[in-house]
């Protein structure tokens, strides 16, 4: 069954690269670091972002100012001291070319910890899609590394990984098609114990647009779970339903999205 869940994961990897290319994202991510804040900026969030990296390697289009050969002149007076609002961030994805923006500001708290560093990054996000839709994520993830650099880097990645997922529909070529998916199905890969399988029944439920859910199979440590059986439902509906999971406060566990397909998400769950 695990190599059945591996093989599933390389065919995600690939599907992202080849969804992705059709419609670049504008990333316009602010930092904010002893209440000093880095606004997003065309030559600072260049090629060389650790943001852009992060996005590119989850097979995301990254729209990357400094690659461009004539970028839009910006006015820094308006776009580039503080963190933008919604309204600047629509305005510049029409004059870059995107369809879709991912606007939001990163809080960082970096210490200094027994044998490294320990950061914690508090991050709002909304995603801004040309069609005025906007969805908010959420996120605070906290790690320990060698240094703050370290940590950081795999605090962004794990954030690329998590956020990546809501872009993949609107990045595709038929962004304006609703996807339905006959069979959303939740694989928790591992899954703890028993008592998880009856917390995560009662965590699903509780998420806006669920009525029911079914267990598919248990087998090696891996649960998967259908939502909504029998029902099918778009995939920006099944995208919404994950990340409230993602978020949703559970008692003795951590859910964290790894990867998803038009036909399934697959989450890591870890018992604290």
């Amino acid at each position: 069954m695990r190599k059945t869940v591996c093989a599933m994961i390389c065919g995600l990897s690939l599907l992202f690269c080849s969804m992705a290319a059709a419609s670049p994202v504008l990333l316009t991510i602010s930092e904010t670091e002893n209440g000093q804040t880095r606004a997003w900026w065309p030559s600072e969030f260049g090629a060389d972002s650790s943001w852009t990296d992060a996005f590119e390697r989850q097979g995301v289009s990254i729209v990357v100012p400094s690659k461009m050969p004539n970028p839009p002149r910006l006015s820094p007076t308006v776009y580039g001291q503080k963190v933008l609002s919604d309204v600047n961030a629509r305005t510049m994805a029409s004059l870059f070319g995107a369809g879709t923006v991912l606007n939001g500001n990163v809080v960082w708290d970096c210490r200094d910890v027994d044998n490294g560093v320990e950061c914690q990054a508090s991050g709002t996000f909304n995603y801004l899609y040309s069609k005025q839709q906007v969805f908010e994520f959420k996120r605070d993830i906290r790690v320990q590394a060698s240094n703050a650099e370290s940590a950081k880097r795999q605090i962004i990645s794990r954030l690329a990984v998590e956020m990546s997922m809501p872009l993949m529909g609107q990045t595709s070529g038929n962004a304006g098609i609703p996807v339905l998916i006959d069979k959303p199905v939740m694989i928790f890969d591992p899954l703890p114990d028993a008592d998880t399988l009856v917390a995560l029944r009662k965590l699903i439920k509780r998420i806006p647009g669920v009525e029911d859910v079914a267990e598919r199979w248990v087998s090696d440590g891996v649960l998967a779970i259908e939502v909504n059986p029998g029902k099918p439902m778009s995939q920006s509906e099944f995208s919404q339903i994950i990340q409230g999971v993602v978020s949703e406060n559970a008692e003795n566990l951590m859910i964290r999205q790894t990867r998803q397909n038009d036909q399934g998400a697959i989450l890591e769950v870890v018992k604290l």
